[in-house]
């Protein structure tokens, strides 16, 4: 995006209706969301798929799918596989993923958000080749959930 230019809004959303937290034998917590991307706009949606970036212990705790600038105060941007998909208008898709946590205190109801790159405009040809971080963190627009409350079921504890 071009400085001063804003950022159209995209017609999408994205649901998640039942998250499940399961205990990992290595210690912390399997998060599993299904997350429903919905396109409510009448021309197709472009949807990046790749794996999330690196955590942080924030309330909501935000499960990023989006390319960004490495923030310094996280490991390093590791290369992420990406692909795309289309998304029919009016049309939905489901994402079914699986999170791997470290053993944060999941007692307490704590909300949690998935955000996605997205755009109107298709992707370049070879973008899933290439990669080039660059032009994708221009083309996506970032779609985030609204918070989903999350809560270990009582009594259990990572392993």
């Amino acid at each position: 995006m071009q400085k001063g230019e804003q950022m159209k809004s995209i017609p999408a959303r994205i649901s998640a209706p039942s998250p499940s937290l399961s205990t990992r034998e290595s210690g912390g917590w399997w998060l599993a969301v299904s997350w429903t991307i919905h396109n409510d706009g009448d021309r197709a949606l472009y949807l990046l798929i790749t794996g999330p970036g690196p955590y942080k212990d924030t309330s909501p705790l935000v499960l990023d799918h989006t390319i960004q600038e490495p923030d310094p105060s996280l490991s390093p941007l590791t290369p992420r596989p990406i692909s795309f998909r289309k998304i029919s208008a009016k049309s939905s898709v489901d994402l079914p993923e699986r999170y791997a946590l470290p053993a944060w205190d999941f007692d307490t109801p704590r909300p949690v958000l998935g955000r996605f790159g997205t755009s109107t405009k298709p992707p370049g040809a070879d973008w899933e080749k290439s990669q080039p971080w660059q032009l994708i963190m221009e083309w996506q627009q970032p779609l985030e959930s609204e918070p989903i409350i999350t809560r270990a079921p009582a009594g259990m504890k990572p392993g």
